[in-house]
């Protein structure tokens, strides 16, 4: 037991809700985090000190097109994080079922339970009195 638990922290995770907490290296590999860094810091942007409008407007250029790529790169990684909360509620609302249907199971077999056990006493009853009438 670690300091913050013996003093009244409860930090134990995925207990209560089942979801377990994604390590950084998952999620890096979800939203394919390191190509998009490598790709990133391939392309460097240098700062022009030039009066030269041409020049200006062919860098303008450029950071429009890195802009988009980054903006790309965005949009997938937020897809990814998105399909990873989607993920999250479905597995919520599966364990919710899945515990409303194992209640319900043992609810039926605990009614089986109730009708064999009835059945059986009907028949150990007639065979006791049959033989108890034979004698």
């Amino acid at each position: 037991m670690n300091i913050w638990q013996k003093n009244g922290f409860d930090l134990e995770r995925g207990k209560e809700t089942g979801i377990e907490h994604l390590s950084t290296e998952k999620l890096k590999q979800l939203t394919e985090y390191e190509r998009i860094k490598e790709e990133i810091e391939s392309e460097k942007i240098y700062e022009i000190n030039s009066n030269n409008t041409e020049l200006i407007i062919t860098q303008n250029k450029q950071l429009i097109k890195y802009n988009k790529k980054l903006k790309k790169y965005l949009i997938k990684a937020l897809k990814g994080i998105e399909t990873i909360e989607l993920l999250k509620e479905n597995y919520k609302k599966l364990s919710i079922e899945n515990n409303y249907l194992k209640n319900e199971n043992k609810r039926l077999k605990d009614k089986i339970n109730v009708i064999l056990n009835f059945i059986k006493t009907t028949i150990k009853n007639t065979i006791d009195f049959k033989t108890y009438k034979e004698k």
